[in-house]
């Protein structure tokens, strides 16, 4: 069993816990956030010991590996802690938020010999894996082009986000998606063109965008259209969802997580049940449970990780050309 400790104990790090619990594979046993109290109340709930300062927890706890779930731009300094302490890592996408920040990171990677593995969820889902393996085996042909719009509800960056501020729709839904569609289309990021809105979140007092749109072209010539929204209304049943198709020279495959497959309506409320992650008995099963016993085997027993450093480092670059594009009106950007 892999001893494990979670650093950053927001909506990411409990639900990671939670996805832990009863594993026979991975026992989370620390806590850690600068918010004493947040790391205070996980232990309370889970078992384990809290922290508010990793360097001290890494000196005092016996683990194996920790699951980095701090703020998309609070990363570094944790990451290179741990990497240094040889401990194995699995991380919150985004990889970082700037290339100086994922450089300094790479480099700890290679000094320690590191073992990383990304929260890229989408290759631990059905959906994505079976357009994986359609795109893989030839039965699309050659790959041509690929399409991608992710949608939150505003609830996202208004509530549950406390620093939005620092994100926008590309890092925080993009994100998922560029990684997928890069794995699915076996190929790296080599032209980005976006264009964003911001309106709705900055009369709100939230500065960043509402919606990004964006054109990736691979190095395979893939060209993919991507779009991320989160000012969906609260209204809107789904809180996220995904629609995505891969088109090729014989045929094409689609999926779309925004269209439930089960929908509850009752006398006072509508609702979709959850169908990713859910409880067998009491036992806790599901999407991030799947991911949590992957990085644990690939721990464990040396196999190969699924969702590589590297990969997260390529989706990071797509994200600051994203960025770069935005800041020029739209210019095409060359990824080194």
């Amino acid at each position: 069993m892999i001893k494990t400790a979670i650093i950053g104990c927001g909506a990411m790090g409990k639900s990671h816990a939670l996805s832990c619990k009863d594993s026979r594979l991975i026992e989370i046993v620390a806590y850690c956030d600068i918010d004493y109290a947040q790391a205070q109340l996980l232990a309370s709930q889970m078992g384990g010991k809290a922290y508010d300062d990793v360097e001290k927890m890494l000196n005092n706890e016996d683990i194996d590996a920790v699951v980095i779930a701090t703020p998309d731009h609070l990363h570094k300094d944790a990451f290179i802690a741990c990497s240094k302490a040889c401990k194995a890592i699995m991380l919150e996408k985004p990889f970082a938020t700037n290339l100086d920040d994922a450089s300094k990171m790479m480099d700890a990677i290679k000094e320690n010999n590191t073992i990383v593995q990304m929260a890229h969820l989408f290759r631990f889902l059905p959906f994505y894996i079976n357009m994986k393996n359609a795109a893989s085996n030839g039965e699309l042909g050659e790959i041509l082009s690929a399409y991608s719009i992710s949608t939150n509800r505003i609830f996202v960056p208004t509530k549950m986000l406390k620093w939005a501020q620092n994100s926008s729709p590309s890092w925080f839904l993009m994100s998922h998606t560029i990684d997928a569609l890069m794995w699915i289309c076996d190929s790296y990021g080599y032209k980005v063109s976006a264009r964003g809105i911001k309106k709705k979140l900055v009369s709100m007092g939230i500065d960043t965008y509402d919606i990004i749109k964006a054109e990736l072209i691979l190095k395979n010539d893939v060209i993919c259209t991507l779009e991320a929204n989160w000012i969906f209304p609260d209204s809107y049943p789904i809180m996220a969802g995904i629609n995505m198709s891969i088109t090729g020279s014989e045929g094409s495959i689609c999926t779309n997580t925004a269209d439930p497959i089960m929908q509850k309506a009752t006398g006072d409320a509508y609702s979709i049940p959850g169908i990713l992650e859910y409880d067998i008995g009491d036992y806790h099963v599901g999407l991030r449970r799947n991911m949590l016993e992957a990085f644990a085997r690939s721990v464990e027993d040396k196999k190969p990780i699924l969702a590589s450093a590297n990969d997260g480092f390529e989706t990071l670059k797509v994200l600051c050309a994203i960025d770069e594009s935005l800041n020029n009106d739209g210019k095409q950007i060359i990824i080194e």
